[in-house]
């Protein structure tokens, strides 16, 4: 499908450091994906990416949580094991806990942390990570 091929293209654009077309190509990618449902999985990688790079740099919450929301949403409903599921999740928290909701942060890293364990072994150094925002929230 066309947003899965835009996603790989951010992906590469952003190696190259090519920021804003990354992140204009991403928000095609979640247009175009929009006809495959509004909770698939490929729409979902494309809004983790986007609001990560929107994290990277330092764009407002505003902008970043309703993409991670909308996300963690069709991960849910999708049941897809992909590393962007946990990742998506445990970005998710951090902003949950700026945000003030301790409780909240700490379900989405507990269960990005499930996500992550669930994968094979080079995501065990992510899983340790989440295990150690954990341990000090």
């Amino acid at each position: 499908h066309l947003s899965e091929t835009l996603i790989g293209l951010a992906r590469a654009l952003v190696e190259d450091g090519k920021i804003d077309e990354a992140l204009a190509g991403l928000r095609r990618a979640i247009e175009v994906g929009a006809a495959l449902g509004a909770h698939h999985p490929l729409g979902a990688i494309a809004r983790y990416q986007l609001a990560d790079l929107l994290d990277r740099r330092k764009a407002p919450a505003s902008e970043i949580v309703p993409l991670l929301e909308h996300a963690v949403v069709s991960w849910d409903d999708s049941q897809v094991a992909l590393p962007e599921a946990g990742w998506t999740k445990f970005l998710l928290a951090q902003y949950r806990w700026k945000a003030g909701d301790r409780a909240g942060a700490r379900t989405l890293a507990a269960q990005a942390r499930t996500t992550l364990g669930r994968l094979s072994a080079p995501y065990a150094k992510q899983a340790k990570e989440v295990d150690a925002w954990i341990a000090i929230h």
